[in-house]
């Protein structure tokens, strides 16, 4: 369906073309020109060409290099990548690798760790060291510490420290901390407040051997919890933990550092000092070990990275020079055989080329591909020229017979229509008939985002692909455009035996259009369906059909198929209770009252509710503008001017330009608000802002009293009546006693639709001792009388 849409396309690009350049030289054949006038310039011509032959050489160098430059980079990517893979499984190894021995490590210290928890919350010996002072107690923790000693054969050395004396036990003696070699490692651990420590690698001399050995130190405080009393510090060789390690790995291949927790080395199978890995970004991998926090960093040795795949076979070099000199004499081979079919053409173009063309034939430099093309062209331009004016009135006389069925300026019966429709492509056969308008969204926005050429090749897409939708399901279809931004369609169903089935069929094509649009479309379509008949003489009342639910898509939305089924029993709805809505919603907005936002939104969803046309709504909103005017007429010069300038401005642009009411009433609302919050901010900025709002809540409160008047205002809130007319003028543009009166008919409006009481009731409820001033004063505010308008 795509690859149609844009075969489509390039057809729409030439229509374009025919349409908007007419003037084009037209050249028309005649038999006399068939042949050319001397046979010298024939052989003189093709000669020329066979002395040239610039199209063969041209052919032969550019698919040489391309061919050795194509071969040159497969042979470089095919060792790449098989240097490649070797490397990503040795990396992959090395990876593995680390993780194991991270673990080892970690099992290993942990196991440690675990036998020293041990003794120390369940060793009795241990415990009586810690809180006897007697010879025996000494004793027994010695042959503990020896024991455990002989169990771990990666145990340097274990000693006890019992801080409440400072008197260090290990391997058979026991010493006083003051001449105890690894003193200093004790002090720094006595004040720490970590239960358990383990250090990195460090140098300790054992009392029993003269020299110092490499070790890690296990220190835990005794007891595990409480306050400490001494420490239970064992020594691990760091040579059980390297011949662990270098069993584990290949020094050959993997490069392994093991670091403590402040990155100095623990271990390193570096061969030499210099070969010391600088910067973790030249490590391939980094294992932590979760138990003592040290980390495992790994990588590949220098000499194993440079050496890996750096010989290549000699052989494999041989067979890919060999490859491509018998690939490049291949192509000369194939070039020569497939350059001798243009030679022939070349010269039977000389046999019929017109002589009118020999000076454009005879140019220097003219290559055999120009030569052919302008022969081609010469030959095939009055052929175009004839087809694409008989494309264009056929698409004029149709589009014009389209048209005047729709308006029904002619009434075919069935007979007429097939025997003229058929003339210009139509197959008016049919058993159910119907009509669809396709109007696109938001044109506006359309002709903004694309050119005006864009424009006609989108169309001519939309109508084709419609078209093709149509033809899939066995329905003709005869489409053209009723307007700018409308695809009228007329549907012929021959398949269906009744006319709910060929309805079905029909909407499902309309489904899958849309469907389509959605997916390959920067922009979508609503659908209008007027129903189905089997009379040509019908086709008018379709299309009004069509167009009136079109008329529905500001409030059912857009993309979509919108049928006679969709719209609500009557055609128009009275737009008397709307306009009186937008006027409340108008004067609530004036006064700055809170509720004003609420309004608006019913007035909104009211509208959407009851399915009014596109034409009712607009009426709506266009009074719900003129109130808003109105209303705010009567503010102060500054916030009227601002009014004008911008916000009445904007609202009336939405009003003109909307296509949905859900766009118009989120615009509208935006711009409402910002004005609302600007007279707002403007009124509390005034000085008399608290006491105005005082004298609209007192009016608000006992507008029922007959008795309430300016005067009365006065004396309750110690004002003059001159001033307190000026100010409440000022502040609401409007007078006290318009305000009290239209507040007053607010309310009585109210009383007459949500009750049954008689007027004179309601006159009263409302402020009014006489029936006939309430009648008097309500007509002359809402335009009818109390009883009509309950009516």
């Amino acid at each position: 369906m795509i690859g149609k849409a844009a075969r489509s396309v390039q057809q729409a690009g030439f229509q374009q073309q025919s349409l908007f350049h007419q003037c084009t030289i037209c050249i028309i054949r005649t038999p006399q020109h068939a042949c050319i006038g001397s046979g010298h310039l024939q052989r003189g011509m093709y000669s020329g060409m066979k002395k040239k032959k610039r199209w063969f050489y041209r052919s032969l160098f550019s698919y040489l290099p391309i061919f050795l430059i194509v071969i040159s980079v497969l042979f470089v990517i095919f060792i790449t990548v098989l240097s490649e893979n070797a490397k990503d499984s040795t990396l992959k190894a090395n990876e593995a690798i680390s993780v194991q021995i991270a673990q080892s490590v970690d099992n290993m210290l942990k196991t440690i760790d675990k036998v020293a928890i041990n003794h120390i919350m369940t060793d009795g010996a241990v415990a009586n060291f810690y809180n006897s002072n007697g010879v025996y107690s000494i004793y027994s923790a010695n042959q503990i510490l020896n024991s455990i000693i002989s169990g771990l054969p990666e145990v340097e050395s274990i000693y006890l420290v019992r801080f409440s004396d400072d008197l260090v036990l290990s391997n058979n003696k026991f010493l006083d901390l003051q001449s105890f070699a690894d003193r200093n490692f004790i002090e720094s651990r006595r004040n720490s407040e970590e239960i358990m420590y383990w250090s990195g690698k460090r140098n300790y001399t054992n009392p029993l051997h003269p020299y110092a050995k490499e070790v890690v130190t296990l220190a835990r405080k005794v007891p595990l919890t409480g306050i400490s009393k001494g420490l239970f510090v064992v020594n691990i060789r760091v040579a059980a933990i390297s011949d662990m390690v270098s069993h584990m790995s290949n020094s050959n291949v993997n490069r392994i550092d093991l670091k403590d927790r402040r990155g100095e080395v623990i271990y390193s199978n570096a061969k030499s000092g210099a070969d010391t890995l600088k910067g973790s970004d030249k490590y391939l991998s980094h294992s932590t070990l979760s138990y003592t926090g040290w980390s495992i960093e790994s990588g590949i040795n220098k000499e194993f990275s440079t050496g890996l795949f750096s010989d290549f076979p000699l052989l494999w070099a041989v067979l890919g020079l060999f490859t491509i000199v018998a690939g490049s004499l291949l192509i000369i081979h194939v070039t020569l055989i497939n350059y001798k079919p243009i030679e022939s053409i070349i010269g039977r173009i000389n046999e019929k080329i017109l002589p009118a063309n020999s000076e454009l034939l005879g140019k220097s430099g003219l290559d055999e591909m120009h030569y052919i093309s302008l022969a081609i062209e010469r030959l095939l331009q009055n052929e175009n020229e004839y087809e694409s004016k008989q494309k264009e009135n056929q698409a004029i006389i149709r589009k014009h017979l389209f048209v005047e069925l729709l308006e029904g300026v002619q009434y075919f019966h069935m007979n007429e229509c097939q025997r003229d429709l058929n003339r210009i492509g139509i197959n008016w056969s049919f058993r159910f008939l119907s009509l669809l308008v396709l109007e696109i969204d938001k044109y506006a926005d359309f002709c903004s985002n694309y050119s005006a050429k864009d424009q006609y090749l989108m169309k001519f897409v939309l109508l084709n692909v419609v078209q093709e939708m149509a033809d899939s399901q066995g329905i003709n279809s005869w489409a053209e455009y009723v307007d700018s931004s409308r695809l009228g369609i007329m549907v012929f169903v021959n398949t269906c035996e009744h006319s709910g089935q060929a309805e079905d069929l029909i909407l499902s094509v309309c489904t899958n259009a849309l469907s389509w649009a959605n997916k390959n479309l920067n922009f979508t379509f609503t659908i209008g369906f007027g129903g189905v008949t089997n009379q040509a003489e019908a086709i008018p009342r379709l299309y009004k059909n069509v167009t009136e639910t079109l008329q529905y898509k500001s409030v059912l939305g857009r993309s979509r198929v919108i049928t006679r089924k969709d719209l609500p029993e009557q055609s128009r709805s009275d737009i008397f209770h709307y306009v009186q809505m937008a006027r409340s919603t108008a004067r609530s907005y004036r006064f700055g009252e809170a509720n004003w936002e609420q309004s608006y939104l019913d007035l909104m969803e009211m509208l959407k509710k009851h399915l009014l046309g596109m034409e009712d709504i607009k009426k709506v909103l266009q009074y719900l503008l003129s109130y808003l005017d109105r209303e705010m007429n009567e503010l102060p010069e500054s916030l009227q001017d601002r009014w004008k300038e911008s916000a009445s401005h904007e609202l009336h642009y939405f009003l003109a330009h909307f296509e949905l009411l859900e766009e118009f009433k989120e615009n509208a609302m935006l711009v409402l608000q910002s004005t609302y919050h600007l007279v707002l901010s403007q009124r509390e900025c005034s000085q008399n802002h608290d006491l105005v709002q005082d004298v609209k809540r007192y009016i608000e409160s006992n507008f029922s009293n007959p008795d309430l008047s300016l005067n009365q205002l006065s004396n309750e809130f110690k004002l003059s009546n001159r001033y307190l007319s000026k100010l409440f003028k000022d502040s609401f543009g409007e007078k006290f006693i318009d305000y009290l009166v239209k507040l007053r008919v607010e309310r009585a409006k109210q009383l007459l639709l949500d009750t049954n009481e008689p007027v004179q009731n309601v006159a009263v409820k409302v402020g009014y001792l006489h029936p006939f001033s309430f009648i008097r004063v309500f007509k002359k505010i809402a335009g009818t009388t109390p009883g009509d308008f309950r009516r």
